[in-house]
């Protein structure tokens, strides 16, 4: 009965040291938490508008028009 405990000893301290299989690891991009908000007003299409593209190219998720 010893041995047979001395045995089951041997085998659950060396199971216990097995290396655990790693699993592979994908990379999750992190969520972005901005919220562009853009606004404007007061738009003469008969005079330059330069600004156009600086607001495109803040990629606003919502356009506000104020008049």
């Amino acid at each position: 009965m010893k041995q047979f405990s001395a045995l089951f000893i041997a085998i659950a301290l060396l199971n216990g040291c097995k290396k655990k299989e790693e699993k592979p690891t994908f990379e999750t991009p992190e969520p972005s938490t901005d919220f562009v908000v853009a606004f404007g007003s007061c738009n003469m299409p008969q005079e330059p508008n330069p600004f156009w593209d600086d607001v495109l190219a803040e990629e606003p998720d919502v356009w506000i028009w104020g008049g």
